[in-house]
């Protein structure tokens, strides 16, 4: 099972989304 997880990071000139996948078994960052 996958858990995902979405950060909405304010900068300067704008903004920027971070994303990463999490394998739950594996405790892996796979993106």
């Amino acid at each position: 099972m996958w858990a995902m997880d979405l950060t909405y990071i304010p900068m300067a000139l704008g903004f920027v989304y971070f994303c990463a996948v999490v394998d739950w078994f594996s405790q892996k960052v796979l993106s």
